[in-house]
């Protein structure tokens, strides 16, 4: 019988680190526990709504879609990968690492004006029973300056607005979404969530993240 594997997910606005920390998680991780360590992002690019999220992010697509909707077909990428990676853990991995997660639905949902439970039952009408909630959400806070210009330094020729890899790249947008994810950090229903520091060096952000990981899990730090 496959074992269902624990999850813990990296959150926090774009720029935070979420790819860096993951990879260095995975890692140590994997040193510390002998096995391997799955991971995945989100949205997931080898899926075909995942590619259509990404399309529309990214402005190359013409339809326009209800904030609410868009919001569903990040669920139903959701739902993909809960029912490939983590329900049917083929890999026999004892954890499971997400570049992003439900919270990011939330998060950005809210930007509607729609409030947390609206997306919270969004993931409860869309997978229903199936649903799985981090056993642990990392939210890497960095604030909205420290964001834009973390993408201007990966965006060759970055103009907010204008020359952008992803419609959401914007210091307005990051700021309210940001207030979002510590607004949601303070829920006690949505699995474990801590907030760590963003702002420093990788491998400083690195040391905060391993001591939660560790003491969340009874892990040797």
């Amino acid at each position: 019988m496959q074992r269902k594997p624990l999850l813990i997910a990296f959150e926090g606005i774009d720029g935070s680190g979420k790819f860096t920390q993951a990879s260095l998680l995975k890692k140590w991780l994997e040193e510390k526990t002998g096995k391997p360590v799955g991971v995945w992002a989100e949205p997931n690019d080898s899926s075909l709504i995942g590619k259509t999220i990404r399309a529309y992010l990214n402005k190359k697509t013409s339809f326009k879609i209800e904030p609410l909707e868009f919001q569903r077909m990040f669920v139903l990428d959701r739902a993909h990968n809960i029912f490939s990676f983590l329900h049917h853990n083929q890999e026999g991995h004892d954890f499971k690492i997400a570049d992003r997660y439900a919270l990011s639905t939330i998060a950005f949902g809210m930007l509607s004006g729609r409030p947390a439970e609206d997306f919270i039952k969004l993931h409860n009408d869309v997978i229903g029973p199936s649903m799985v909630w981090p056993n642990l959400t990392i939210i890497l806070d960095i604030s909205p300056e420290t964001s834009i210009s973390r993408i201007k330094a990966r965006v060759p020729g970055f103009k907010e607005g204008i020359i952008a890899a992803d419609i959401n790249e914007n210091k307005s947008v990051q700021e309210k979404v940001r207030g979002h994810y510590l607004e949601i950090a303070k829920r006690e229903d949505l699995g474990k969530t801590v907030v760590v520091n963003g702002e420093r060096p990788p491998e400083d952000v690195f040391e905060d993240v391993k001591k939660v990981v560790a003491k969340h899990f009874a892990l040797p730090a």
